[in-house]
C-alpha cells in the first residue's frame, strides 16, 4: 500500500511541476489580479494531492506528455477521471504490478525513505507552529484587536483558527497603520490557514525542489494579494505612503514567527504597489472568465 502511494505521489509531483511552471509564467503578467494569481496555486495544490482529474480533449498536459506518458482510467465511481502516468513502470494498476521485481524493490525502498521524510517535515512544521504560539503567551492587548509583543520587530499574524495580530513596540503610527491594514487583510482572507495547508502539502513532496519553489512563490503572491486589497480604491498618495511603510519595515532586522509585513521580495512588492491601478468591474469579469478557463485547462488530463 505504501509503495503504491509512493508511485502515485511521484506521478503527481511530475504533473504538478508542469502545472506550477505554467503558473510561474502567468504570475509574471502584472495586470493579472494578484488575488487571481494566488488562487491559481490552488490548482497546483490539487495536482499535488489528487492522482486523477477529469479528461478533456483540450488538455495542455496531453501536449506536454504525449511522447513520454500515458493515461490510466481511474474507474468507477469517478466516471471519466483519469490519471497521468509519467513513470510507466507498471504493467497494471489497482493494485500496481511492476514490470520487474527489481523495479518493485526500488519503489519499496523509495516509499520508506519518502514516508520518513514526510514525517520529519511534518514534525518540523509542528515545532514551527509551537514556536509561533509561544509569542502569544506574553503578548498584551494593544487595542483594535491587536496584541503587543516584545518578541517581534514587525507586525505579524499568529494562529491558524483564531489568528491574532502581534505588533512591536515603538513603531511610527503612520507606518504601523498601513502594516495593520495589510495584516487585517491576511486575517480576513484566512491566509495563515492557507499557508499551513500549503506547507503540509509541500511536505508530501519534500523530495521535489520545485514544490518548495512553488511554496515560496505562493507565499509571495499572498503578500501581493493583500497589498492589492489594501490599495483598492486608493490614490497615488496612499500608494506612495504604503510603499514607504514597506521600505521602513524592510530595513528592520526581521524577527517574526512567520511571514511578516516587510517580508518577501520587498523591491518587487514596492514596484507592484506603485504601479497598482484599481480594476474596473468589466475588467474583473474578464479576468474571472480568463481565470476559470486557465484553471480548467491546467486541471484537465488528456483522454
Amino acid at each position: 500500500m505504501l509503495t503504491d502511494a509512493f508511485y502515485w505521489i511521484l506521478n503527481m509531483s511530475l504533473t504538478a511541476t508542469a502545472v506550477g511552471l505554467a503558473v510561474l509564467l502567468l504570475r509574471r503578467i502584472r495586470r493579472f489580479p494578484r488575488a487571481g494569481v494566488s488562487a491559481l496555486w490552488g490548482v497546483v495544490a490539487l495536482r499535488l494531492v489528487l492522482p486523477f482529474s477529469f479528461a478533456a480533449p483540450y488538455s495542455p498536459m496531453g501536449l506536454a506528455t504525449s511522447l513520454t506518458s500515458r493515461t490510466v482510467d481511474w474507474g468507477a465511481p469517478l466516471g471519466n477521471a483519469v490519471a497521468v502516468n509519467h513513470l510507466r513502470a507498471a504493467d497494471s494498476y489497482f493494485p500496481i504490478v511492476y514490470k520487474t521485481p527489481a523495479l518493485e524493490r526500488v519503489f519499496a525502498i523509495g516509499a520508506v525513505l519518502w514516508a520518513a521524510g514526510v514525517l520529519v517535515a511534518w514534525i518540523a512544521l509542528a515545532l514551527s507552529a509551537a514556536a509561533a504560539a509561544r509569542c502569544l503567551r506574553d503578548a498584551v492587548p494593544a487595542g483594535d484587536g491587536t496584541y503587543r509583543s516584545d518578541r517581534i520587530d514587525t507586525p505579524v499574524v499568529v494562529g491558524l483558527f483564531r489568528p491574532r495580530i502581534l505588533v512591536p513596540a515603538g513603531v511610527d503610527p503612520e507606518t504601523l497603520r498601513w502594516a495593520l491594514l495589510h495584516e487585517q487583510a491576511h486575517v480576513r482572507r484566512g491566509d495563515n490557514l492557507l499557508r499551513a495547508a500549503a506547507a503540509f502539502v509541500c511536505a508530501l513532496h519534500w523530495f521535489n525542489p520545485a514544490a518548495w519553489l512553488f511554496l515560496r512563490a505562493f507565499r509571495q503572491d499572498l503578500e501581493d494579494a493583500c497589498d492589492a486589497r489594501v490599495l483598492r480604491g486608493r490614490g497615488e498618495a496612499d500608494r506612495t505612503a504604503y510603499a514607504r511603510a514597506l521600505f521602513a519595515y524592510a530595513r528592520r532586522e526581521r524577527v517574526a514567527p512567520g511571514p511578516a509585513f516587510g517580508g518577501g521580495d520587498v523591491r518587487r512588492r514596492i514596484g507592484l504597489v506603485l504601479s497598482y491601478r484599481t480594476a474596473t468591474a468589466g475588467a474583473l469579469l474578464a479576468f474571472a472568465a480568463l481565470w476559470a478557463a486557465i484553471a480548467a485547462a491546467l486541471l484537465a488530463n488528456p483522454r
